[in-house]
């Protein structure tokens, strides 16, 4: 994924909390995501000598998910402090309303990233790279699609339950409530 370098590029703006005294050890998490999807149409099978296609059945979202974490520890100095930034994912869609529609592209334009004191067992913090691709099925509509179903009144929450939340199935280190909709 060619996203992975921006990870190493992240800096975090100077709003931060202060909470170390001297130069130590922190561990720092970077997460990002971006993807794109297609809506899918399941027909019921034709009428017995019919040369067209029966009855929408169903249709779904096919959405491909790419995830990049890393972590790791790094030396601070004196005035580095704890720091959070959340991670912005846009959207673009063919929907008029703010939905899904039936295609789109997401992206991070700022990557998530934590800063903290490592774990009082360092153990339990993670670190490394990981990078998880996944194809998802998600936001089936039983019938023909209802564009009035599919609005930005409800992308934000079916964003997360039906993206961020398998994203964190796949990629164990990515944090979705890290993440800004």
């Amino acid at each position: 994924m060619s996203d992975v370098s921006a990870l190493k590029h992240v800096t975090p703006s100077a709003n931060f909390v202060t909470t170390a005294l001297s130069g130590d050890d922190y561990h720092v998490h970077m997460q990002m995501c971006n993807g794109s999807w297609q809506r899918r149409w399941v027909f019921h099978p034709p009428e017995f000598g019919s040369s067209t296609c029966g009855p929408v059945a169903y249709s779904y979202i096919e959405l491909y998910l790419n995830v990049a974490t890393e972590d790791y520890t790094k030396e601070y100095p004196l005035s580095a402090g704890t720091y959070l930034q959340q991670q912005e994912i846009t959207y673009t869609s063919n929907s008029a309303s703010g939905g899904f529609g039936t295609s789109g592209t997401f992206s991070t334009p700022v990557a998530g990233f934590i800063r903290r004191l490592p774990s009082t067992l360092s153990a339990n913090d993670p670190s490394g790279v990981s990078l998880k691709e996944k194809t998802l099925v998600v936001a089936k509509q039983v019938g023909a699609y209802d564009a009035s179903l599919d609005t930005s009144a409800t992308f934000a929450g079916n964003f997360y339950q039906d993206v961020l939340l398998p994203a964190s199935r796949e990629c164990v280190t990515f944090k979705p409530d890290l993440v800004n909709l």
